[in-house]
């Protein structure tokens, strides 16, 4: 691990939902400085210039913003011998000078980089409108792009219709009021980690709900519903939280070296988890035991809503707690130790502690 792994001592303060803390922030700057210079090492060549110029023509916000997003944070982080797709980079750049005007024709139907809008080529005057946002938040909201987001997704995944798929938005909505109402630190974590949400349809399994986030696209989050009432708002306002601390976890990895020694820990899936019992990579494990600790105090600090009962908030809570009665950092992470970076292993020893007393 580099310079930063002391921070990770105080991530169990930050996840208790409790006082305002810098240390996100502080976080999100270090990736921010890391995606720049990313940048500048995937279009080092000549040829690359005319890439880098035409970003100055934006404003630092959108500038940040795109780098930030799911689409270009997963071409410019890839090691180094995975070749980059610098046309498509090239595309959303272009798709950023339309919208503010530098350019006034395209030659192909272009989509933002968090698929939350799209330029048609015959429709010029409609090219500065805003993009899609989950409806009273700021995020980037993609239900009709046509990214895939490949071995990250579970079961066939399609769109929904547009009428279905502005009640999902609704109902996202909700769960994102319900967070900012009764765990305002919650809320301003999930806001400041969080850009982007893609909502996907599982095919021909209509009680589904899954979510999902991603290594080198930190900054976006996946739902993807069976069907509109596929889930509860419970489960959205959990997930919306999930997915943030994950997605912080993973800019960390980044900027600071990963939690596992993957020269030492090769086997894709080693470690059973105690939550939901399905086989995890250890990586995942690691982020599992962090995550479950945040929305344990999540439900157990909620303050109390109409629309999710304190019934619900409990069993929330209650499952959220019971996998760390089976001591999954001592006992389930005993043999892969000597896998682990030293402050990971202390504040996953240090979270379990805590949980057992509970």
């Amino acid at each position: 691990m580099r310079k930063g792994s002391t921070d990770l001592a105080a991530v169990s303060e930050v996840l208790r939902w409790r006082r305002e803390s810098s240390l996100p922030d502080n976080w999100l700057a270090s990736y921010d400085k890391l995606l720049e210079e990313k940048l500048a090492v995937s279009l080092s060549q000549p040829e690359d210039q005319c890439i880098l110029r035409s970003l100055l023509f934006l404003h630092p916000e959108t500038r940040t913003r795109l780098l930030r997003s799911h689409s270009v944070a997963s071409e410019i982080l890839k090691p180094q011998h995975e070749p980059r797709q610098k046309g498509w980079i090239a595309n959303l750049v272009l798709l950023e000078l339309a919208k503010i005007g530098v350019i006034t024709k395209i030659d192909e139907k272009l989509w933002s980089a968090n698929g939350n809008c799209y330029l048609d080529v015959n429709a010029p005057d409609a090219w500065g409108a805003a993009g899609a946002v989950v409806p009273n938040t700021n995020f980037a909201l993609d239900c009709f792009s046509p990214f895939n987001f490949g071995s990250d997704q579970t079961g066939d995944v399609g769109i929904f219709g547009e009428a279905d798929a502005a009640s999902l938005a609704e109902f996202i909505s909700t769960a994102c009021s319900i967070v900012r109402d009764s765990s305002p630190l919650a809320w301003q974590f999930v806001e400041s980690v969080i850009d982007a949400i893609a909502v996907r349809k599982v095919i021909n399994s209509p009680n589904a709900f899954s979510s999902g986030s991603f290594g080198r696209r930190a900054r976006v989050m996946l739902l993807s519903f069976g069907a509109v009432k596929s889930a509860d708002l419970a489960q959205v306002a959990n997930a919306l939280v999930h997915e943030a601390i994950h997605s912080l976890l993973f800019m960390f990895e980044e900027t600071n070296g990963e939690f596992v020694d993957r020269s030492i820990c090769r086997d894709p899936l080693v470690v059973r988890s105690p939550w939901t019992g399905r086989m995890l990579r250890l990586d995942a494990y690691v982020h599992a035991c962090v995550v479950w600790y945040g929305l344990y105090w999540l439900w157990q600090e909620f303050q109390a809503n109409l629309l999710i009962s304190e019934t619900r908030q409990s069993e929330m809570a209650n499952f959220a707690r019971a996998g760390f009665s089976q001591y999954p950092v001592s006992t389930g992470l005993s043999e892969w130790r000597k896998s682990l970076s030293p402050p990971i292993m202390e504040l996953l020893s240090n979270i379990e502690l805590e949980m057992l007393d509970a």
